[in-house]
């Protein structure tokens, strides 16, 4: 990568490891489960849904979007018009997203359960991660 990430990143030993997004991209396989988080536009991801998103226009694949909190359109609404997005927990930040969760389209699951789906045991979170 071209950016000088030792002004980000302190431990030299995690400089290596920083690979580009279409790299990241390329790692993502058809129904696998990806976390995301931030808060809105602030701490979103916006580079690698991008990048997934160009690769969805030309390979068939679909993902499951977990995340912590609101996401813009720069994850959701590029991955929902990629067509690659086949559940998203726990809830669509766009309105182009919410029209596009359709049964058809995709599955969603909103919760209030504050513990991820993978460690709990309440019904709700079962629910939600069911195929």
């Amino acid at each position: 990568m071209a950016t000088d990430l030792s002004k980000y990143i302190r431990n030299a030993a995690f400089i290596d490891k920083v690979v580009s997004a279409q790299e990241a991209a390329s790692w993502i396989e058809d129904g696998m489960t990806l976390g995301m988080s931030g808060f809105t536009l602030f701490g979103e991801p916006k580079v690698f849904p991008k990048a997934l998103s160009e690769r969805g226009q030309h390979e068939k694949f679909k993902v499951n979007l977990f995340t912590g909190a609101s996401m813009g359109p720069a994850a959701d609404q590029s991955m929902a018009e990629a067509g690659i997005i086949n559940k998203r927990i726990p809830y669509q930040a766009t309105r182009f997203s919410a029209r596009r969760s359709t049964p058809a389209r995709f599955s969603t699951s909103t919760s209030t359960c504050r513990t991820p789906p993978s460690c709990c045991a309440r019904a709700c979170c079962r629910r939600s991660i069911s195929p």
